[in-house]
């Protein structure tokens, strides 16, 4: 006995290290660690709420004065603000690895519990973290990945097709204790609503997840599922009422109604993901790779999870920002099917043996290779885990350090991926003489009327019809100058790779003085302000600064400029 005892010890803990090595393989794409444009922002609001309350119209920008705000993600900004304050940068990139280790965690534990090979999981799990890498990062989208994973669990939790269906008199409709704590969608609806405006993929999910499996109730047991269904939409209700407990109640929902009715092409994530492009393999693979297994499966496949597989998919192949939504179902609920279809594909070689028998030649050599692939993806994860570089390349580090050192200050038009920075690292909610004020950033129509998105976009692409965006009809005709009026801004920093914007200042040269270049950007100064000798904020050609100095490098997140880096830390 105890060497049968040992014999199998031997033999599963080169298993155990297989599992273990998959899951820190599989962390390394989930690791980025350079920000997101917009996390200056909701770091920004989150502290502004901690420290002035939560706000109600447009704070940083002098063309949306007074518009009301519509903030649907109070609590994760908050929670960021509140990591970058106990945890700094690097804790922060800690706690989103650890979160993709749950995930991943769970997606490996579920799949070996199945009775899936090695081979299974491994193509599982790294479908899985290679296709969330592009979405996977410190904003509150992340919130949305995470709750909707916590309610896919949920719902297979309470409602598993198997023993809800029994025909069994006594366990006609499941068990009570499982379907009880369906009631945990409430509380979980209240947070997601008060995080990120996906709860509605989420709660779209819950409908038709209880939708179909009361008409599978009623096919099975008829008339004695009723009192089921009445719970099931009982949870509905309250679970969308739920999402009613935020700042501004109901208004949130009819802002979302209208505001996702409203197509956004301009921002890249609600674009399709596009069949040709490399980096969108991943995804057309595991496409592929899902309806292959459906189709050729001769597993019993769940009504309920084909139809949202499908409907999630399909709003995926819309719009990439539901990916994520896609991958997570299918990590959860297609493994026994991808398991099926390699078990029908695969043949028994040396090869397929070595998945389930290491101590054979091939055995052996995978787990070497196992090691020396791990060891590798862990020194690289540790790596990314202790820096959060800001690249000089993408980001004005080195035009802001101009800003700051000349004390420039007023309204700023500038490029909309960089306005949060901006906003990070000059604005203010109150008015001060030191404060910048930006034209527009990435909260889009949260707090922006339609009419300020147009005459942005107009200035970024003007009549580029190769640039797809939505403008209303209201905004009359495209003038990419309008920018430069409306408001009187006293700065406009330009992306150089921005040709539209390039040749609006370029155009109007007579009324805009270049104060600084790089290789990357170009700020520009009203001359009526730092270009005559009698203003108070004139700019000696002296001190200005036109180079094309390349912009290698980094520098650590939040890359404020030196002095204002102790002022602004004083203020949090």
């Amino acid at each position: 006995m105890n060497n049968r005892n040992q014999e199998s010890s031997r033999s599963t803990w080169p298993e155990r290290f297989f599992l273990l090595a998959l899951l820190v393989i599989s962390l390394l794409p989930l690791s980025k660690n350079q920000p997101d444009p917009d996390f200056w922002g909701h770091v920004q609001y989150g502290f502004d709420t901690l420290r002035e309350g939560l706000p109600t119209t447009a704070t940083y920008t002098y063309n949306a004065v007074g518009h009301r705000w519509v903030n649907h993600e109070t609590l994760s900004e908050l929670a960021l603000a509140l990591g970058i304050q106990s945890l700094g940068g690097i804790g922060l990139l800690c706690v989103k690895c650890l979160l993709a280790a749950g995930l991943m965690g769970i997606v490996i534990d579920r799949a070996r519990r199945g009775g899936a090979s090695q081979t299974t999981i491994a193509i599982v799990t790294l479908f899985t973290s290679i296709n969330l890498m592009h979405f996977w990062l410190l904003r509150p989208q992340l919130s949305s990945y995470v709750l909707f994973a916590a309610l896919v669990l949920l719902l297979s939790w309470a409602l598993p097709r198997g023993l809800l269906l029994s025909r069994d008199s006594d366990q006609a409709v499941g068990p009570r204790a499982r379907l009880a704590t369906l009631w945990l969608t409430v509380p979980l609806f209240a947070v997601w609503a008060n995080s990120h405006g996906g709860f509605v993929a989420g709660y779209a999910l819950l409908i038709t997840f209880l939708a179909c499996r009361a008409v599978e109730l009623y096919v099975v047991h008829g008339a004695r599922s009723r009192r089921t269904a009445l719970h099931f939409v009982a949870i509905a209700l309250v679970a969308g009422l739920a999402t009613a407990v935020n700042p501004v109640g109901f208004e949130l929902h009819a802002w979302l109604w209208q505001s996702l009715g409203t197509p956004r092409p301009e921002i890249v994530e609600w674009r399709a993901p596009e069949l040709t492009h490399i980096a969108w393999t991943p995804w057309w693979l595991l496409v592929a790779v899902s309806m292959a297994a459906v189709g050729f499966s001769r597993k019993s496949r769940d009504p309920a999870h084909m139809v949202l597989l499908a409907l999630v998919l399909w709003q995926a192949a819309e719009h990439r920002r539901h990916i994520p939504f896609f991958t997570i179902l299918f990590a959860f609920w297609l493994v026994p099917h991808v398991e099926d279809l390699l078990g029908r594909l695969r043949h028994d070689t040396d090869l397929a043996r070595a998945n389930s028998d290491f101590t054979s030649n091939w055995g052996k050599l995978f787990l070497a290779a196992t090691v020396a692939i791990t060891l590798f993806a862990g020194t690289t994860l540790c790596q990314q885990l202790t820096n959060m570089p800001v690249l000089r390349a993408h980001y004005p580090v080195s035009a802001f350090q101009f800003i700051a050192d000349q004390n420039l200050h007023g309204k700023l038009v500038v490029r909309f991926r960089w306005a949060q920075y901006a906003i990070s690292a000059f604005g203010s909610t109150r008015d001060t003489d030191d404060a910048i004020q930006v034209a527009f950033d990435g909260r889009f129509r949260t707090c922006y009327p339609q009419s300020v998105v147009d005459m942005y976009f107009d200035y970024a692409v003007g009549d580029d019809t190769d640039q797809p965006r939505f403008r209303s009809a209201a905004s009359g005709p495209i003038n990419d100058d309008r920018i430069l009026h409306v408001g009187l801004p006293d700065l406009v920093l330009v992306d150089r790779s921005q040709i539209n914007t390039v040749e609006v200042l370029a155009r109007h040269a007579c009324d805009w003085a270049l104060l600084y270049q790089d290789e990357l950007t170009q700020l520009y100064g009203r001359r009526s302000k730092y270009d005559d000798p009698n203003s108070p904020d004139y700019l000696p050609v002296s001190q200005r600064s036109i180079t094309e100095a390349s912009q290698t490098g980094y520098v650590q997140w939040p890359a404020w400029p030196q002095q204002r880096s102790l002022e602004k830390l004083a203020v949090r």
